[in-house]
């Protein structure tokens, strides 16, 4: 009797082991989001041309949900900043690392724990602050570094 349900047993693991199929490899997660406000407030005013919100998909990018960008032009100069509010930092952290493997030869900045680096031809620094993603687009990284960090003062 024993033998018998030792039998029936390894039958059934038996059966129940090959069959599975691996789980698909899964895209790039799309992080939802809530339909982006006018953040102007956010952006340095010296500058600054016009703000634009952007419903989905900020700069092309199928991986970004909204939000808003700015153009800028100084001193002969033209970029843009943007800004993502994301619904937890957990979600900043995802768009943050989706960012970074859009860009060739992505350079970790420390300080900003973001990332500096390009996308085709356009230079992109990217950091998080809290459900907050931004960045500056445009400039070579010490000009994106400063106003990186005057950005961040205005995401509080």
């Amino acid at each position: 009797m024993v033998r018998a349900i030792c039998v029936v047993t390894a039958v059934i693991l038996t059966a129940s082991c090959g069959d599975e199929k691996p789980a698909a490899k899964q895209g790039p997660v799309k992080v939802a989001a809530a339909a982006p406000s006018d953040e102007t407030r956010r952006f340095p005013m010296a500058g600054r041309d016009k703000v634009e919100v952007v419903a989905d998909q900020l700069f092309g990018k199928a991986f970004l949900p909204g939000g808003n960008i700015a153009s800028y032009e100084k001193d002969g100069k033209r970029w843009q900043q943007f800004v993502i509010k994301a619904k937890s930092p957990g979600d900043t952290a995802i768009l943050l690392g989706q960012f970074k493997d859009t860009m060739q030869s992505p350079k970790f900045v420390a300080h900003m724990g973001g990332y500096y680096g390009t996308d085709g031809a356009r230079s992109y620094f990217v950091f998080p602050k809290g459900n907050w993603l931004a960045g500056v687009v445009g400039l070579p990284l010490e000009e994106s570094d400063t106003l990186g960090r005057q950005m961040a003062v205005l995401l509080n």
